[in-house]
């Protein structure tokens, strides 16, 4: 499964819907930029809502009641972020070819 920067609906602020596009959901956590990166989230139980915000260029919605969410951890975080007590897992993000259009890369 190829994973992208680009594309696909996000669910939260912080603590995201499980259904959350993860790399768009990291560009907008800030984790990484639109041109893509390694990321690492903890998988954990639902909450009873979801806020929405705008950060780095992504909006993401608001939501109700869900089943199960993500966040991102980072580092050393990785390995002892008390949040959830789902395993620690890890998903490469590529840039969507939109993201280099204009920037003198090739």
């Amino acid at each position: 499964i190829l994973r992208t920067t680009g594309s696909g609906s996000v669910w939260g602020s912080g603590i995201y819907t499980d259904d959350s596009k993860i790399c768009r959901a990291a560009v907008h956590a800030g984790v990484i930029s639109s041109r893509g990166g390694v990321v690492t989230f903890r998988v954990s139980g639902g909450r009873a809502s979801y806020a929405a915000s705008t950060r780095n260029g992504v909006t993401s919605g608001k939501w109700g009641s869900w089943q199960g969410s993500f966040q991102f951890t980072g580092g050393a975080a990785a390995s002892t972020s008390g949040y959830g007590s789902g395993p620690v897992q890890r998903s490469f993000c590529a840039a969507t070819p939109k993201a280099y259009r204009g920037s003198g890369r090739t």
